[in-house]
C-alpha cells in the first residue's frame, strides 16, 4: 500500500490530520522547532548600579572571607552606597563578564584618615589579586599603585603622593584598551599602565570593589564596552 494512503487512513482513525499538520506539530514540540523557547540572553553591558536598595542582591558576591579575627569582614549597603568597614581583602565581585576593552566609572568615598581605596579588575571572580589591583592612598595614604596579580609585585606602577583626602567624594574612570589601562580621577589622568600581555578572557574577566579595613563607600557605578 502506498505510504501516503496508509498515513491518510491512520489520520482518519485518529480524528483526522494532514502530513503538513503533523510536521508542524513535530516542529513546535522539538527543541529546534520554530516555537522552541530561546535561551535566556547573558546579562551583559552596559551595567549600572546606584545601590538605592536595602540589599546588595544577586549581581554581587563576596567570596573567601580572609578574616584576621579582629572583627568580621563584611559588605553591605549603607546610605545608598556599597559599603565596607573591614573587607580584609575580600573583594565584592560583580557577577558580569568584562569585555577586553572596557570603561568602568564610579564614585568613591573614604571616611578614614588612611584613605586606602581600591578596586580589582580582570580577576577570576573568586580570589583577591587574581587580576589588576588599583589602589589609591594605600599603606596609610602614602602610595597609589596599579599592580598585576599581586599588590606587592615588584613591577607595580607607583605614585608616591596620592593626593587623596578622606571625606571627599571622587569620581573614578578606568579604561582598558588593548594592554593600556588609564585611570582618571575627576576626569584628570591619574595613572597609566601598559601591559604587554594583558589579562583577559575566562578567568580574567571580572570586576570587584575591594577594601582592606577603612570606611569605604562606592556609588553610581557604570560599566560600558569600549569600541
Amino acid at each position: 500500500m502506498n505510504r501516503m494512503i496508509l498515513f491518510a487512513a491512520l489520520c482518519l482513525l485518529m480524528q483526522g490530520c494532514s502530513p503538513s499538520e503533523s510536521s508542524k506539530k513535530a516542529s513546535q514540540s522539538s527543541p529546534g522547532g520554530t516555537n522552541a523557547r530561546p535561551a535566556a540572553p547573558a546579562q551583559g553591558l552596559p551595567f549600572t548600579d546606584n545601590f538605592d536598595r536595602a540589599e546588595l542582591g544577586p549581581d554581587w558576591q563576596a567570596s573567601g572571607c580572609n578574616d584576621s579575627g579582629e572583627q568580621p569582614c563584611k559588605w553591605e549597603i549603607r546610605d545608598g552606597m556599597a559599603y565596607s568597614p573591614y573587607a580584609h581583602n575580600t573583594p565584592l565581585w560583580l557577577n558580569r563578564s568584562l569585555p577586553a576593552d572596557v570603561r568602568i566609572e564610579f564614585d568613591i568615598l573614604s571616611k578614614s584618615p588612611d584613605f586606602d581605596m581600591k578596586v580589582e579588575l580582570f580577576g577570576d571572580g573568586q580570589r583577591h589579586e587574581s587580576g589588576y589591583s588599583l589602589i589609591a592612598g594605600g599603606w596609610k595614604n602614602t602610595i597609589s599603585c596599579i599592580a598585576r596579580l599581586g599588590e606587592h609585585e615588584p613591577k607595580r606602577l607607583e605614585k608616591m603622593d596620592s593626593g587623596n583626602k578622606p571625606n571627599i567624594t571622587y569620581r573614578w574612570r578606568i579604561e582598558r584598551k588593548g594592554g593600556q589601562i588609564k585611570w582618571f580621577v575627576n576626569d584628570a589622568l591619574y595613572m597609566e599602565y601598559a601591559d604587554a600581555n594583558p589579562l583577559k578572557g575566562p578567568g580574567h574577566d571580572r570586576f570587584a570593589l575591594s577594601n582592606w579595613r577603612t570606611q569605604a563607600y562606592y556609588d553610581n557605578l557604570r560599566i560600558t564596552a569600549l569600541e
